[in-house]
């Protein structure tokens, strides 16, 4: 998955309020209970399934920060500076393609 290119001096105090709040519930959403590698006191203990806890981890963290992302920032594309005009699309997609995207948001909010 690619994620946008955030330059952060240029996103709202509010944009950055909403993403930190959908960080914060994903970072909830994880049951750190499971993963008993987290209390292991033996620092030297490498075993198979204590590296398997450590990677599922790092992944639930790094899907939590890009489902985050993707929710705030949207999606990148070639060129957002250029506008492409589609002969017909206010007339025929537009309204369409809005209630989608609205209803993919609620979906992805909603997991």
């Amino acid at each position: 998955m690619f994620l946008p290119k955030i330059e952060l001096q240029k996103v709202s105090q509010g944009l950055s309020e909403i993403y930190q709040s959908h960080v914060a519930g994903y970072l909830n959403d994880i049951n750190l209970h499971t993963f008993e590698v987290i209390c292991c006191q033996d620092t030297n203990s490498v075993s198979s399934e204590h590296k398997a806890q450590i990677d599922l981890l790092y992944t639930h963290l790094t899907d939590c920060l890009t489902n985050a992302t993707s929710l705030c920032f949207g999606h990148p594309c070639c060129n957002s500076s250029v506008k492409k005009s589609m002969p017909g699309w206010s007339d025929f997609v537009s309204d369409a393609r809005a209630a989608a995207s609205d209803a993919h948001n609620i979906w992805q909010q909603y997991n």
